[in-house]
């Protein structure tokens, strides 16, 4: 597995190696809502009222960035693998 902001991870997703992805989640109080970002992969940013919704929507807009970025779709499918905590880092996985 190869995370996504290293050196020739497009190379590498290119070639087909499962790629990961940190993903920090933090929960907005004032406006309830949970909202994930990540320095690995530019641009994502996502919220949603529950985890299970966030999570659905990292996993649109990580394929959709890293589709963007590689300029082809990917043949790769996304699962994420997350510890169910909060403010914490989840990692994205693409195999």
């Amino acid at each position: 597995m190869y995370r996504v902001g290293l050196a020739f991870w497009k190379l590498a997703a290119r070639l087909g190696v499962p790629l990961s992805l940190r993903i920090q989640v933090m929960h907005d109080d004032e406006a309830d809502v949970y909202i994930a970002t990540s320095t690995d992969l530019a641009g994502l940013v996502a919220e949603a009222p529950s985890l299970d919704e966030l999570m659905f929507s990292v996993r649109d807009c990580a394929e959709m960035l890293i589709a963007h970025t590689l300029h082809r779709s990917l043949k790769l499918t996304a699962k994420v693998v997350w510890d169910g905590k909060v403010e914490r880092t989840i990692n994205f996985v693409m195999t």
